[in-house]
């Protein structure tokens, strides 16, 4: 089970949504783990799909920062298998989105600056791929094939998403 994208959520409450060039204030503000692919994934661990021969993979990229750390770390505490050493990137910032939440009506706004989620080339998810498709489990067996699920968001480029797509297919 393989997913993609990762962010940082950051959420403001306030009683409307501000008009162009309006300050409001906020009644609460929560900073949450994000992404499609990351909820997704971190779904699927919670559910049980993972076991001996069967793991939930993100493969994504974060920023060399504070956030992106953060979301690693609770990646793996969620017993999803990252690769630390791919996901980071250095010279852009974790992906954020900032999200307006209405209290009184439920409505919301959101803008995401996607950030090293955008640096995910298709020869990077094709190799990866390739890797993690076909590697053994500890009992050095084939892993069990017709189980595996590629789940791919448009957080990330779209030539990255369909390199995706066409690699699992050919796996």
């Amino acid at each position: 089970h393989l997913y993609f994208n990762c962010i940082l959520q950051l959420t403001t409450y306030t009683p409307s949504l501000p008009s162009p060039g309006q300050t409001l204030l906020g009644t609460d503000f929560v900073t949450s783990a994000g992404g499609k692919g990351a909820n997704q994934a971190v779904a699927a661990a919670s559910i049980g799909i993972v076991s001996r021969t069967s793991s939930v993979h993100m493969i994504g990229r974060v920023g060399d920062d504070d956030m992106g750390r953060s979301l690693l770390r609770g990646l793996c505490l969620r017993k999803v298998c990252i690769y630390e050493k791919e996901s980071v990137v250095s010279d852009t910032h974790t992906g954020v989105a900032s999200i307006t939440v209405d209290t009184t009506s439920g409505q919301n706004t959101i803008v995401v600056s996607p950030g090293a989620n955008l640096s995910l080339r298709p020869e990077e998810v094709a190799s990866t791929l390739t890797r993690i498709l076909s590697s053994t489990n500890n009992d050095n067996t084939q892993l069990s094939r017709g189980k595996d699920v590629v789940l791919v968001q448009l957080e990330i480029t779209p030539e990255t998403a369909h390199e995706a797509l066409i690699t699992s297919s050919r796996l």
